[in-house]
């Protein structure tokens, strides 16, 4: 037997980064890249005593935050579109556990790995630069390619899905 299931749910978090480009030509560059990056979880529990261990018809809802610093290095590849540039990107990731909320959960989370390898691949637009400034916006998934936790009672692994709001100062 592997474990139970849990049906987690998705929640929100900040991603906030850095990125510098080399070897910028005209369709091709790559990016090197430092975020500092939410990732977590929400789940609904029943609630159990001694008298109903199989729960006692009450549930609870709890979050969980995991805190990782971040360094992707993504390949992007440009089309120019005239008035602005759509692009792709990816590549491998390693992240690096900063910190953890104690929402019940942090019998798991200190056992959690310390750096996880993981990719990254998205699709990105860039606007037209208005003065020294280019903004744009980046949809990207991430997951990990290996347990950030694992028993014979339960398995974690991290991905998420983000949507950035990109600046560029050139």
């Amino acid at each position: 037997m592997r474990g139970v299931t849990l049906d987690a749910k998705t929640i929100w978090g900040i991603d906030v980064g850095g990125f510098v480009e080399w070897f910028n030509l005209p369709v091709f560059s790559v990016s090197m890249e430092a975020h500092y990056i939410q990732k977590g979880f929400e789940v609904t529990l029943p609630v159990s005593t001694t008298q109903s261990p199989d729960g006692n018809g009450t549930f609870k809802t709890t979050s969980a935050r995991v805190n990782y610093f971040s360094i992707p290095a993504l390949v992007k590849c440009r089309l120019d579109l005239g008035s602005s540039t759509l692009y792709a990107l990816g590549g491998p990731r390693v992240d690096f556990l900063l910190s953890y909320t104690d929402e019940g959960f942090a019998v798991v989370f200190k056992d959690f790995r310390s750096s996880e390898l993981g990719l990254t691949i998205g699709i990105g637009l860039e606007a037209i630069p208005i003065d020294r400034f280019r903004l744009g916006a980046e949809f990207r998934y991430s997951p990990t390619v290996q347990d950030s936790y694992s028993t014979n009672f339960l398995t974690v692994r991290n991905r998420s899905l983000e949507l950035l709001l990109v600046l560029q100062i050139e």
